[in-house]
């Protein structure tokens, strides 16, 4: 299954977050979350736009991550993708599960696990 494949069953906001993240596109990736958006990851809980932004210049954009996007699960109200992802990071790559909640379109939550 090529990522096109697992994109096309995505709703259009994991989609552009996923683009956003490959082209180091911190606004973009910004405007995939609501207001009040919380992301868990690495232990870390990063609460409102603000706190988002400073977990992806430290963790993320900032990092150059990309993600080879391998399989998606749609689960009740929450969407996992699994995706490899490189970077600069020490070792890797690495597979994490990113589960999406999504309210209104936008993401509401975003939970990063090891995969």
């Amino acid at each position: 299954m090529t990522r096109n494949d697992i994109e096309v069953g995505l709703p259009q906001t994991i989609r552009d977050f996923f683009r956003a993240s490959d082209k180091h596109q911190t606004e973009d990736l910004l405007a995939c979350f609501g207001d009040n958006a919380l992301v868990l990851d690495d232990g870390g809980r990063y609460e409102g736009l603000s706190s988002i932004r400073s977990w992806s210049d430290q963790n993320y954009i900032g990092a150059r991550v990309h993600a080879d996007l391998i399989a998606v699960e749609p689960r009740d109200k929450e969407w996992a993708v699994l995706a490899e992802i490189t970077g600069d990071y020490p070792g890797g790559p690495y597979r994490f599960w990113f589960g999406f909640t999504l309210d209104q379109g936008q993401i509401s939550k975003l939970e990063i696990t090891e995969g």
